[in-house]
């Protein structure tokens, strides 16, 4: 039997303010976990934006980084926006069932 030794988590991130564009976005990410964890732990970690629309994001990552992605997730953000992680779920099926009027 296969078992998989990384298992995903997904993040419902929050913006409040001007709305960041999703090179952006990704460049801001990546370069607060490489600041925290280090260029390894950025690669090992896995970290994709699922899906960006409004105010806010779905971020995929696996769950030895969970707690790594959250923090730089809480530090990204300038002055024109700021990000905060509302739910994490192991499945993104129950991220819409929790956020239905969201996902509309």
């Amino acid at each position: 039997m296969v078992v998989k030794l990384e298992r995903m988590r997904y993040f419902f991130v929050e913006f409040f303010g001007e709305i960041p564009e999703l090179g952006k976005l990704i460049y801001m990410l990546r370069k607060q976990i490489k600041n925290l964890a280090g260029e390894i732990f950025l690669a090992k970690s896995g970290v994709h934006i699922v899906h960006l629309q409004e105010n806010y994001a779905i971020i995929r990552t696996s769950h030895i980084a969970r707690d790594m992605v959250e923090a730089a997730v809480q530090l990204i953000g300038d002055d024109l926006f700021i990000a905060s992680v509302k739910r994490v779920s192991g499945t993104i099926k129950k991220l819409g069932e929790q956020f239905e009027d969201t996902f509309d």
